[in-house]
């Protein structure tokens, strides 16, 4: 369940951390790689309550949340992989 510690360490408001109180490098790596496919698959995937997103909003939501709920190293990966090899 580390993946869902926030690099930010919040536990408050919208987007909360899980109560490990973890933040920044004292995350998992693995925990941070699977932070940000797991919550860019979630958001390319259709959902029983809400329609998947295009991939680029996707990235766009990764981008604005680097630094804050996501190690700003890893998306940045994970986006020039996508770059690479388009989702889908």
């Amino acid at each position: 369940m580390r993946h869902q510690e926030r690099w930010d360490g919040r536990r408050d408001g919208d987007f909360r951390g899980y109560p490990g109180g973890l933040a920044g490098e004292r995350i998992p790596l693995g925990a941070r790689i699977t932070a940000v496919v797991d919550a860019f698959d979630a958001m390319t995937t259709d959902r029983s309550y809400r329609r998947a997103v295009p991939a680029e909003a996707a990235a766009g939501v990764l981008r604005s949340e680097a630094g804050r709920q996501f190690d700003s190293q890893v998306v940045a990966a994970f986006l020039a992989v996508l770059k690479e090899r388009p989702w889908g």
